[in-house]
């Protein structure tokens, strides 16, 4: 199945992408999804516990189930006082 991955913000600046289109098999889950991310993108692996992630702009834990055409976007918490 075909997902489209953006990253948002500051996390693009360790993919060095804004956005990139991934294949992967059916009855996968976003953690799936990240372990691929990290294997195309090594430097994700120090922020990825760190990553916010929505799925067609709902917020999603990393247990959700991805279907064919999601949009899924990794972007840090945003926080001030």
């Amino acid at each position: 199945m075909h997902i489209l991955v953006s990253f948002r913000g500051a996390v693009s600046d360790h993919t060095g992408e804004k956005s990139t289109s991934i294949e992967m098999a059916e009855s996968t889950d976003i953690s799936s999804l990240l372990q691929l991310l990290i294997a195309k993108y090594p430097k994700v692996k120090t922020i990825s516990k760190y990553l916010c992630i929505s799925v067609n702009g709902s917020l999603a834990t990393r247990d959700r189930e991805l279907s064919e055409g999601d949009v899924v976007e990794l972007f840090f918490r945003m926080g001030g006082g």
